[in-house]
C-alpha cells in the first residue's frame, strides 16, 4: 500500500495512467508523431472519469509556454495546433526545453518519447479504445 500512498502524494489521485508515444525514427518533434499526442489527447478529454484539469500532454490546455517579454509575460498554450514546418517544431521544442517541469514529465530528455497523465476518477467496467 506504500507504493499508492506515494502515487497519490505524487499525483494528487489513486487513479493515475501514464500513455507515452515513442517515435518509430527520430525524436518526437514530428508533425506526425505530435498529430498521434493530440488524437489520444482529445480521445482522453472525451473519456469518462479523466480529470480533464489533470491531465498533462503536448496538446493539453493546461500546459502553457511561457515567455517574458516587454510586457512582461506571455502565456499561451503549447501547442494550439500540430506544428507542420521545421520553424514550428522548432518553436516548439525551445518552449519545452525552456521548461524544465515539462523535462522527464511530458517529454523525455532524449526527446524520444512523448507521455500523456490522465489522473482520474475510478469508473467501474468503463473501458475505452484510443486512436492510434
Amino acid at each position: 500500500m506504500a507504493t499508492n500512498t506515494e502515487v497519490e502524494r505524487i499525483f494528487s489521485s489513486k487513479y493515475v495512467v501514464v500513455i507515452g508515444v515513442t517515435a518509430k525514427q527520430g525524436g518526437i518533434y514530428q508533425p506526425a508523431v505530435l498529430a498521434k499526442v493530440q488524437r489520444i489527447t482529445a480521445a482522453l478529454l472525451q473519456t469518462p472519469g479523466v480529470v480533464k484539469e489533470n491531465l498533462l500532454s503536448l496538446s493539453a490546455r493546461r500546459v502553457k509556454a511561457i515567455s517574458g517579454n516587454a510586457d512582461g509575460l506571455d502565456v499561451k498554450p503549447l501547442m494550439e495546433t500540430v506544428p507542420q514546418t521545421a520553424s514550428q517544431l522548432l518553436v516548439l521544442r525551445q518552449a519545452v526545453r525552456s521548461n524544465p517541469v515539462y523535462l522527464n514529465s511530458i517529454v523525455s530528455n532524449d526527446e524520444r518519447i512523448i507521455s500523456r497523465h490522465p489522473a482520474g476518477q475510478s469508473v467501474a467496467g468503463e473501458s475505452r479504445s484510443l486512436p492510434r
